[in-house]
């Protein structure tokens, strides 16, 4: 590996500024100079290279550019010359900016060639593959892998964001954050290993029928339950007040003794116990309670009558036992049951509630382990973080403008975005994750969605259709021609190996 600690760079600011700075940590540079145009200026192009490469230890040095110059080829030239006639050593980085300021960097170094500097060079930087090529006086290309460690936060800092949360998985992690992926780690693989658990998977995870009914199916299934459940007089109790309990009574025993009452102090106090009749919003209100609460345990009583399959093909007793064994071990409930195992026996699928959070941290706990046994992908990779918010460095109370899933920081400068999904999502969904990805990581930041699907789920017809175990619905189904049609790639859930090692430009 080139290094270039007596060299000072020069190169455009510009809103790609990875080109830029990578380079400059790889080959130990330590000044930079950054053509500044007012545009660079405004947004903050040179700031931002700046803040970040103080924590590289390297001082970037601005050369303002006017306007009226900035697209006048020899004034752009003649500037340069004039003002790095103390460096005896340039590396002239023409990776980046506009075309006539990128051709005037070019020339600069040719006309300093002739002027006998001879050890200066042109660097160019290309994102696929992460490539730096270098060239001198001679012209004799040499190249080199791009290899330097900037966190996601430099990244996000370079493209104008901050970072509001996000859980770091790698190179370290929390206590939770270890416990989250042992998980993840496990649910993964009953869920490559266990067709059943596989199929609990996707019966949890998606919604049950009478979620999906119409407002009147859901209004007439009501009332016919209502229609059965008319509580019986006796069931009704009365607890909140003293002496709603034997109101019924009192009220007998007034009638039966009124006939025979003589004078007003026994009639008085006789009807003294029926003083609550005072307060008829309050007896109104305590009935009605007890009458509601009755329904209630009805219509729940019958709900959990109408309770759903889980399985296709009815797995055996010792199969559902492995089944409930291992639901368990990850910290999942299931109800008490006899015979047949059901959607509703199924509590929690594991201690990390939501399917859908399972599934990224079985993504998460995958991704981890590629890069703990995989010395070349570690290689590329600088870190990892999980439920990733962000939002504009330039606008203080701005609400957050991106929640990422999981995050990759490789070692060439990019954010590899994942976005996790196990049931539906929309094409604006897709085309919202690839913007981002631009956005946060410039034009080599890449984003994918990763879905619950498995080669083994997929089998062809005869006419070359893709078809699904049965307990796959066409939403999820859906996913990958989603994904496809919006210009994301759609990764199964076995390809994150291969795929991960593609993305890295591993070639193995």
């Amino acid at each position: 590996m080139a290094h270039f600690e007596s060299y000072v760079m020069i190169c455009n600011s510009t809103g790609n500024q990875p080109v830029n700075l990578m380079p400059a940590i790889q080959f130990g540079i330590k000044h930079i100079i950054a053509l500044s145009t007012e545009e660079a200026i405004r947004q903050a192009w040179t700031e931002r290279l700046s803040k970040v490469a103080q924590k590289h230890a390297i001082v970037v040095q601005p050369m303002e550019i006017p306007a009226s110059i900035e697209k006048s080829l020899p004034d752009l030239i003649e500037k340069l010359l004039n003002s790095i006639n103390d460096f005896p050593m340039i590396v002239w980085n023409i990776s980046g900016g506009q075309k006539i300021p990128t051709i005037a960097l070019h020339d600069a170094f040719q006309r300093r060639i002739q002027l006998g500097f001879h050890e200066d060079q042109v660097l160019y930087t290309e994102g696929r593959p992460p490539t730096v090529w270098m060239y001198g006086g001679n012209y004799f290309m040499s190249s080199f892998r791009s290899n330097a460690y900037l966190t996601m936060e430099d990244i996000l800092t370079l493209y104008g964001s901050i970072l509001v949360k996000g859980e770091m998985l790698y190179p370290k992690s929390s206590p939770e954050v270890v416990d989250n992926l042992e998980i993840g780690r496990r649910a993964l693989q009953f869920f490559k290993q266990n067709k059943y658990f596989r199929e609990v998977f996707f019966r949890i995870m998606h919604p049950s029928p009478e979620y999906t009914k119409s407002r009147n199916d859901v209004e007439a299934m009501i009332k016919n339950i209502l229609n059965q459940l008319k509580p019986n007089l006796n069931s009704i109790t009365v607890k909140h007040h003293k002496g709603y309990e034997n109101f019924e009574y009192e009220i007998k025993k007034v009638f039966s003794k009124i006939d025979r009452v003589s004078d007003v102090e026994t009639l008085r106090t006789l009807l003294k116990p029926l003083t609550l009749i005072q307060k008829p919003k309050e007896i109104y209100k305590d009935y009605w309670l007890s009458i509601r609460n009755r329904i209630v345990e009805g219509v729940l009583e019958k709900f959990a009558i109408q309770k759903h399959p889980l399985f296709t093909q009815e797995p055996t007793q010792g199969e559902i036992k492995r089944l409930v064994s291992e639901i368990r071990s990850i910290g999942g409930k299931v109800n008490e049951y006899s015979g047949q195992l059901c959607k509703e026996d199924i509590l929690q699928i594991s201690k990390i509630t939501r399917p859908g959070l399972l599934f990224e941290w079985m993504v998460a706990a995958s991704v981890i382990d590629l890069i703990s046994q995989n010395s070349n992908i570690s290689n590329c990779i600088s870190e990892v973080h999980s439920n990733v918010v962000t939002k504009r460095a330039d606008a203080p109370y701005a609400k957050p403008d991106s929640e990422l899933d999981l995050v990759i920081t490789t070692r060439f400068g990019t954010l590899i975005i994942f976005e996790m999904k196990t049931y539906e999502f929309s094409g604006d969904v897709a085309k919202s994750k690839e913007g981002t990805a631009y956005k946060k990581s410039g034009p080599f930041g890449s984003a994918v969605i990763i879905g619950p699907i498995m080669h083994d789920m997929i089998f062809c017809s005869v006419k070359g259709r893709k078809q699904y175990d049965s307990y796959i619905d066409p939403v999820t189904q859906a996913q990958e021609e989603t994904a496809w049609q919006n210009n994301i790639p759609y990764w199964y859930l076995d390809d994150i190996s291969v795929n991960l090692r593609k993305v890295l430009y591993i070639q193995e």
